[in-house]
């Protein structure tokens, strides 16, 4: 926004000012329109696998039967600690 503000208008605001500015005023807004793991060649990979069997699916409506949902809405990814206890100069890395 920073960057539109000077091509358009030729003023300089650091982000840190534009974001202060709107968060005063209750303002939000995206950095992204979309999630950039969708440019990623893995993801891409992913969801083209996923349109070839959801296309096959749609053309063979019996087998809609068979397929199973998992459902776990007891799952809430904010719940993870984000500090611990540990001897002294030892990092903690979540991991057991």
């Amino acid at each position: 926004m920073s960057q539109r503000l000077h091509v358009i208008y030729n003023v300089v605001a650091p982000a840190s000012t534009i974001n202060d500015w709107c968060r005063a005023r209750n303002i939000s807004f995206k950095k992204t329109a979309h999630a950039s793991e969708q440019e990623r060649p893995d993801m891409q990979a992913a969801r083209s696998v996923w349109r070839k069997r959801l296309a096959w699916l749609l053309a063979h409506p019996e087998q809609i039967d068979k397929i199973v949902f998992i459902d776990e809405p007891g799952i809430n990814t904010k719940m993870a600690r984000l500090r611990g206890w540990l001897p002294p100069f030892l990092t903690a890395t979540g991991k057991p």
